[in-house]
């Protein structure tokens, strides 16, 4: 998506977490107007749901999205004809996809203790400390803040993580992630948003050197310098991001063309593939035995 107006798109759950953040979209749409397109959807997606394998759910995921994109006009006028609702909608849709991926993708694995989560503001992954004080004189006390950056799909060891000081003082976190692999989800990604998912990548392997970081787009809309002569994006100019996984080929259309386009592009069976394959290598990484 191009316009400008689109800047501003949600692009994930703000609070908590959640392992179905399309569903839990969709059906509040449906509750909150008179919505027929929107509820001609829910099939659809409750077989994408109920996918357990890698096959199932690369084949619901295909005609899922198909569906959509032959309905795109009428569902955005069903959302409310705009196009921060639309990219919501999708949005959620991509993230859902790659927590179902890492969802199926670990149930091959021997793994207590290992969990997939959608996080959101206040509840991500623990990058460092936040010493919360100003200039002047100091109070006696000082808090001291884990500091989160929100991610949005992490397959992980749930932990209890401890915070000792002087004298044998400790603050315990009774349910922190360590991360195995984060998969950040966007609708597309241009200069801008690979700058942000860099600085987050970034300061997150700083504490977790040993985790693999991704990214899960629908578009590429990188400029031609990003590119090498077969137009594939080059992978020096996205380090430490391991790789990024585009779901439809070729550049972001023109708004005006996006339907027309994404019928044209649809999502790419080898991309859904590749996910469960980054995915099963972060965890043969840590030497997690399969069932």
């Amino acid at each position: 998506m191009v316009a400008p107006t689109e800047e501003a798109e949600d692009e994930g759950v703000d609070e908590g977490e959640t392992s179905s953040p399309f569903g839990d979209y969709l059906r509040k749409k449906i509750g909150d107007r008179e919505a027929g397109v929107l509820r001609a959807v829910l099939p659809k997606y409750e077989e994408f749901s109920r996918s357990r394998t890698p096959a199932a759910l690369k084949k619901s995921t295909l005609e899922l999205s198909s569906h959509v994109d032959s309905n795109l006009t009428q569902i955005r006028e069903a959302l409310g004809g705009r196009v921060t609702p639309f990219s919501t909608f999708r949005g959620y849709f991509i993230e859902e996809v790659a927590i179902r991926a890492a969802t199926i993708a670990l149930s091959q694995y021997q793994a207590p203790g290992i969990v997939v989560k959608k996080l959101g503001t206040g509840t991500g992954i623990v990058t460092g400390l936040l010493i919360k004080y100003r200039k002047g004189t100091l109070p006696p006390e000082i808090s001291l803040d884990l500091q989160r950056d929100r991610e949005d799909v992490v397959l992980g060891f749930q932990r209890r993580m401890k915070l000792e000081g002087d004298g044998g003082t400790a603050a315990e976190f009774r349910s922190e992630i360590v991360p195995i692999c984060t998969i950040a989800c966007k609708m597309y990604i241009d200069a801008t948003r690979l700058e942000n998912v860099l600085a987050k990548a970034r300061s997150f392997y700083g504490q977790y050197a040993k985790s693999a970081f991704f990214v899960l787009a629908e578009w590429d809309a990188l400029g031609q310098k990003w590119h090498d002569s077969s137009g594939v994006v080059m992978d020096s100019l996205y380090a430490p991001v391991q790789e990024i996984l585009f779901l439809r080929d070729g550049d972001r259309p023109d708004n005006s063309e996006l339907r027309t386009e994404s019928l044209r592009r649809p999502y790419r069976s080898s991309t859904i593939d590749h996910l469960f394959a980054v995915i099963a290598d972060s965890l043969d990484s840590w030497g997690l035995p399969r069932r």
